[in-house]
């Protein structure tokens, strides 16, 4: 009942980031910073550019911050460092929680020593949440308690209230809901006295909404108009259209169905006029849930409809907002390495014509001085070899950095490679094993997985969004929520297994606060060792099954639903498989199916076509024969016959076990 509140509490309480086009301004930041001439210069525009991504595009924001914080660390100023790493633990929060922690200790640290009493109070608030994200809520309260003391100290009244708003929002989450309500009228009323009207209207509205969840609905209407009020005041029209949309669920709640429409209407109209971030697309599937609930199935169908346009406008704003964000990121790095072999080519020129112009002097001179001249050539060629050695010296950084990006994503993979099951402890682990992997970078968004219990053997093939480093971040959320649902949770069977790994999955990705789509499709075996009986499930990847007697492969097919977020998501179905020994079972990501490619040179140059998987069936069968080691072997060798000189197209994973 109080989850509501609390999401609802989150969104208030941060102040968002205006998160609009700002192409403009970020144009003219980057070329200040291509023409910055002081390292100082460069940790302001860089810091500024963080801000113009900040909630907006994380990766972007992430590599300016990280660019400033290095200068900071250089030129030690401690204020500066302090701040970027509070914006880099706030920015790593939903993408990275182990990074987000790390930046908050080394911002406590940077604030302590630069003494700035706001940034030590901003680091702490940083703990704090970060105690709180983890469930260990009387450690975030002590922390929370600790910045009371100092806003009291220092007699500030809007920081008193912001503490006290904390404090009862995890008295809230400890379910202490009298205790929370008492700390949220204590900053109320800090708030209306000193005339922070914005903030107050937050707070009412917080309430309100305790008391909706409750179904005190007297108390909750008086606060949401008295918060609708406050926020007309002073023309906060995001938070006019919020309260409205509470106001009319709650109608709803009350069965007051017209009123609720009406008043969803105006919420509706506001936040339209306005293009708030939040408010439509929330409300429309409030509204839509109301029209169901009155039984008007017509028009609730219309409001959904108008809710899933919203969804398909902000996902192609966010793709296209990203190719631009990584178009620019890349034009900023073209242009400094353009700039450093610009001034290198200069200081050639310049050596070359001074070259020049002191060998004609000396040309001059040699007339009547001999020696004089012989030593000036001397000079000459000493400034050559060194404007030579300059050059070479800038070619070589180059390099170097070349060098170090592509070191840090064979680490990656080197990391990647670590999670990965040892393929000899597999091989041990069943009558017969063979594995094909072939990543399409140097990283993978597929990935094989295998875990061992004292009654079971459990592996699966797994596809997770997209390739290379971003479907690699994806993979290891999924691969350690599959290892923790099976060796911490006790989990057995293939279908509850999955329901786990997808609730801890959308868990991880929902801590961003955005709608993520990540996830992966997989298809999972369990084999139970004393009595080999296998079980299994699938989410969107089947099962091919090819008994020993027979040349036709069958095909169990999974759920159509993956691991992640989805509308119409149901439990998963545990398969029993009726196998005897000498059965071999397939598991496989669809990257060989659809993998571009001929069986000549012709056909390939004129774009090919899809391997398939009746292709890949039949492939198999023909195969069958062989050990399932060998077998691989020799379906690795039609892919790279088929693909030829054609780019591979998705990462491949194929296993076989033989029962």
């Amino acid at each position: 009942m109080i989850r509501s509140v609390l999401i609802s509490i989150l969104f208030i309480s941060v102040h968002f980031a205006p998160i609009f086009s700002l192409s403009q301004e970020k144009d003219t930041l980057h070329e200040a910073l291509s023409s910055a001439k002081t390292d100082r210069e460069k940790v302001d525009i860089l810091f500024d550019l963080g801000e113009r991504f900040y909630l907006n595009n994380n990766d972007s924001a992430l590599y300016y911050y990280h660019k400033a914080y290095k200068l900071t660390k250089e030129l030690e100023l401690k204020h500066l460092e302090a701040s970027t790493c509070i914006r880099l633990a706030l920015t790593y929060q939903y993408v990275n929680p182990v990074k987000s922690a790390e930046y908050t200790m080394k911002s406590i640290e940077a604030a302590e020593k630069s003494g700035e009493i706001a940034f030590i109070i901003q680091s702490k608030r940083l703990l704090a949440l970060l105690y709180r994200s983890k469930g260990e809520l009387d450690e975030s309260m002590e922390v929370y308690k600790e910045i009371l003391t100092t806003n009291i100290e220092n007699d500030d009244s809007l920081e008193i209230a912001r503490s006290y708003n904390d404090i009862g929002i995890i008295h809230m989450m400890k379910s202490e809901y009298d205790e929370g309500l008492s700390y949220w009228k204590k900053a109320l009323q800090i708030k209306l006295s000193t005339g922070n009207i914005k903030s107050a209207a937050a707070t009412m509205s917080n309430i309100g909404l305790y008391y909706k969840d409750i179904e005190n609905f007297k108390d909750a209407e008086y606060y949401i108009l008295r918060s609708l009020e406050l926020a007309k005041e002073v023309k906060n029209y995001e938070s006019v259209s919020f309260n409205l949309a509470n106001l009319a669920a709650m109608y709803g709640k009350m069965g007051k169905y017209d009123l609720s429409a009406e008043t969803f209407e105006k919420s509706l109209k506001i936040s339209d006029s306005i293009k708030t971030y939040f408010d439509t697309k929330e409300t429309l599937l409030e509204y839509s849930k109301m029209l169901q609930e009155k039984g008007d199935y017509k028009e609730a169908l219309e409001v959904y409809k108008r809710y899933t346009e919203i969804l398909e406008v902000e996902f192609d704003r966010s793709s296209n907002e990203t190719i631009q964000e990584l178009k620019t990121k890349f034009e900023t790095e073209k242009k400094e390495q353009e700039l450093v072999m610009k001034d290198a080519e200069i200081e050639k020129q310049a050596a070359e014509k001074a070259l020049i112009e002191r060998s004609y002097q000396y040309a001059i001179l040699f007339i009547f001085l001999v020696v004089i001249a012989l030593i000036a050539i001397l000079f000459v060629l000493r400034k050559v070899r060194q404007a030579k050695k300059q050059v070479e010296s800038q070619r070589t950084l180059l390099e170097e950095k070349n060098k170090e990006i592509i070191d840090s994503i064979q680490y990656a993979k080197r990391l990647q490679e670590a999670i990965l099951p040892s393929k000899e402890e597999m091989k041990s682990s069943f009558n017969g094993f063979g594995l094909l992997y072939l990543p399409k970078d140097i990283v993978a968004g597929d990935f094989y997985w295998f875990e061992e219990t004292p009654e079971y053997y459990f592996i699966g093939a797994a596809d997770c969004t997209g390739h290379g480093v971003p479907g690699a971040m994806v993979s290891v959320v999924c691969a350690s929520s599959l290892t923790k649902t099976v060796q911490e949770e006790y989990v057995s069977e293939p279908g509850k297994i999955l329901d786990r790994t997808r609730e801890m999955v959308i868990q991880q990705f929902e801590k961003s606060g955005s709608n993520v789509k990540d996830g992966m499709d997989i298809s999972l075996l369990a084999i139970h060792k004393e009595s080999q009986k296998a079980t299994w499930a699938g989410a969107h990847n089947p099962l091919w099954i090819l008994k020993k007697s027979s040349t036709e492969v069958e095909e169990v097919k999974g759920n159509k639903q993956p691991i992640g977020n989805f509308d119409l998501a149901t439990p998963f179905m545990t398969h029993t498989i009726d196998v005897e020994k000498g059965d071999r079972l397939y598991m496989f990501s669809d990257g060989f199916a659809d993998q571009f490619g001929g069986v000549d040179s012709v056909a390939r140059s004129q774009g090919g076509k899809k391997f398939k998987s009746k292709a890949l069936k039949r492939l198999l069968v023909k195969n069958s024969q062989l050990s399932p080691h060998r077998q691989m072997e020799a379906i690795e060798k039609e892919f790279h016959n088929w693909k030829g000189e054609l780019e591979q197209l998705d990462d491949v994973c194929v296993m076989v076990v033989e029962i």
